[in-house]
């Protein structure tokens, strides 16, 4: 006789209704406040937009094709993005409470159950109001007779993926620590700590690294920190495109960004799965404790000291070298300022990890760190990367962007960025670049006195001229292999004897953009292809020398094309492309106070019955020859050079309105 016991075999749930049913009335304010966002964003205002039959100026079909994308993007990310650590933090708020997570872990719960259904709990928080606001939507398009379905169901797909990516990241951060503080500050942090990290270590780099390139948003470093934070990125990325008829009523528009919304939710689901592999190993003692995952205790610790040691040491620096004694700042104040702050942040790391104030004991770590990083900062000074000496040879170079200095005559080509593919001119831009850093050490001893007090001496007519200044040079390369290498250098030292040495980078610079097809580039590239010239002016100076206003004289358009060939014959001949480093007296001799401005016209792409416009500002010099031919003798008499514009000027300033231009 058996006297065994039948049983039945468990069955092993990953959800549980109860506990759903208990959070989604519990924390029913989230979901509510989100749904009520989302009603009133989207069919409430189109209801108001029906019943005020705003036809005439925002038809109702328009508001039905273009607005849920439209907040998708704008009113989308940022909601989700802060209601998702709001749902996080309630969700698994028991996780920082000692005695709740042990009395919740004591039930006859798997922690798989657990796990699965509050985040599930969570993410029906976006999901559920999502569809009600979409059913509510559709009849209220019917209702209205403007339905859109690729638009709505566009506006549903993209409020689904986001919460799959912001709502897993919050719960990834509520699993790694056991502090709610710690929790919305990690959240917080780390969502924004690529673009901020880019930013700093650029600053810190700007000042270790001649030649260094943060300017821009091409650079790799600051790309890194725009994919590394999602906020950002998906704004960036998410765009709404609109395509007009001739009248100018929209014909069509199309959403971009879908792949990155794809892109970020699949990477929420693998942080998903992270996170309920660190729960089920997750020490419920650790509660309260701001890191609960040993092994990133310690990249805790280096992280905030490293990232400390960048915030408060680029802070300090700012305040207390504010000015700086070199062209490249003082390196030696800010790695003094970095190891202080990195200190700082190291026990302050410890001290939160501890949760006590005696942390003194682990400097021996302290130590380590701060010596990494003074080796780090030595070897980015000293250059031993090779990264300021790294110059590509000619054969290697497809094509060169050169952004020109903002040198006189200050027009449209001052300060503009040219693009060359002339094997000559690649050469020429590579000898300007290898001599600069051939002269480092003589351009970082410059102090800024050298070269910003004390440069400006009495010329003829008791005009002030200009003796010495700086410049910038900034190129990026575009290689064969289609690498990237890009080196810009501000404050470039330059002097009226660097000037006259052919084999300095002032004179090798200044050279380069006078170059009658660099000049021609810093004109006219930017100029849409299907731009018409409409007209052409020519200023004029008022009567008052001390007056900067300016009166045009406008030409019709014959006159205006005539004036273009000669222009274009002019710079094609150098006899209008000269450039200036410094206002010395050959700048005041040779260029006119006047400006010649051509105005086109191109199609507009977004309205096509209003064309847009675009202007060309060119400094009339005195060797341009066919120019003043065209311009004829008697608007000739009314131009003046800047040396006599100056010299009226400075008489002006003297005799406090006794001397006067006339026309």
């Amino acid at each position: 006789m058996s006297w065994g016991v039948r049983t039945m075999p468990s069955v092993k749930s990953f959800f549980s209704p109860t506990l759903y049913l208990k959070n989604a009335t519990r924390f029913w304010p989230l979901w509510a406040v989100y749904l009520v966002i989302w009603l009133v964003a989207l069919p409430a205002s189109l209801l108001v937009s029906y019943r005020d039959r705003l036809v005439d100026t925002y038809t109702i079909a328009r508001f039905a094709s273009t607005i849920p994308p439209e907040l998708l993007r704008n009113l989308g990310i940022p909601l989700v993005f802060s209601f998702s650590i709001a749902t996080a933090l309630a969700t698994f708020s028991y996780l920082c409470n000692s005695r709740a997570s042990c009395m919740i872990h004591a039930l006859p719960i798997r922690r798989e159950t657990l796990f699965f259904t509050n985040y599930l709990s969570g993410l029906s928080f976006f999901i559920l109001p999502n569809l009600v606001v979409f059913l509510l939507m559709l009849l209220t398009e019917a209702a209205t007779g403007s339905v859109d379905l690729s638009a709505l169901g566009l506006w549903l797909l993209g409020m689904t993926l986001l919460p799959l990516f912001f709502y897993s990241f919050a719960v990834f951060c509520a699993m790694v620590t056991g502090n709610l503080m710690a929790l919305a500050s990690f959240y917080c942090i780390l969502n924004f700590l690529g673009v901020i990290l880019a930013e700093l270590i650029g600053a810190v780099l700007s000042t270790f690294v001649f030649g260094f390139q943060m300017q821009g948003s091409d650079t790799a470093l600051q790309t890194a920190g725009q994919w590394l934070t999602p906020c950002w990125s998906l704004l960036k990325h998410c765009q709404l495109e609109y395509t007009y008829d001739t009248t100018g009523n929209l014909i069509s528009s199309s959403f971009s960004g879908v792949r990155y919304l794809f892109l970020y939710a699949g990477i929420g689901v693998l942080l998903a799965i992270v996170s309920l592999l660190l729960y089920r190993r997750r020490r419920m003692e650790r509660a309260g404790d701001t890191v609960t995952v040993s092994p990133l205790r310690p990249v805790f610790r280096y992280g905030f000291a490293f990232c400390t040691a960048l915030s408060l040491g680029l802070l300090l620096y700012a305040i207390f070298f504010e000015n700086g004694y070199s062209i490249s700042g003082n390196v030696w104040g800010l790695l003094t300022l970095l190891i202080l702050s990195g200190a700082l942040g190291y026990f302050a790391a410890e001290m939160m990890l501890q949760k006590s104030f005696r942390v003194f004991s682990k400097w021996k770590g302290c130590v380590i760190f701060l010596l990494c990083l003074t080796a780090l900062t030595i070897s980015l000074e000293y250059d031993l990367l090779g990264y300021e000496h790294r110059v590509p040879s000619a054969d290697e170079v497809e094509s060169v962007s050169l952004t020109t200095p903002y040198a006189a005559p200050y027009d449209n080509a001052s300060g503009t960025t040219v693009t060359l593919t002339d094997p000559e001119l690649i050469e020429q831009v590579i000898s300007i670049h290898q001599t600069i850093i051939a002269q480092k050490q003589a351009i970082e001893s410059q102090s800024y006195e050298a070269y910003y007090s004390d440069n400006y001496i009495d010329g003829k007519d008791g005009v002030s001229v200009q003796v010495s200044g700086n410049a910038s040079f900034s190129v990026t390369y575009q290689l064969k292999n289609g690498l990237i290498l890009t080196r810009s250098y501000d404050s470039l030292p330059v002097t009226t004897e660097a000037l006259l040495d052919p084999d300095s980078y002032a004179a090798q610079i200044q050279e380069l953009v006078s170059i009658p097809e660099v000049a021609y580039e810093a004109y006219f590239a930017a100029l849409p292809e299907d731009a018409v010239l409409s007209y052409a002016e020519l200023g004029l100076p008022a009567s008052n020398a001390y007056d900067y206003d300016t009166s045009y004289l406008s030409l019709d358009r014959d006159e205006s094309a005539l004036l273009y060939d000669a222009v274009l014959a002019d710079l094609d001949s150098g006899a209008l492309s000269r450039r200036y480093l410094l206002e010395d007296e050959t700048r005041f001799a040779n260029c006119y106070f006047n400006d010649i401005v051509f105005m086109f016209s191109y199609p507009n792409p977004d309205d096509p019955s209003t064309p847009d416009t675009y202007s060309i500002t060119i400094t009339l010099q005195t060797t341009a020859a066919n120019t003043l031919a065209v311009l004829g003798d008697d608007v000739k008499d009314e131009l003046i050079t800047m040396d006599d514009y100056m010299a009226a000027e400075e008489n002006e300033t003297l005799a406090s309105d006794s001397v006067t231009i006339d026309d």
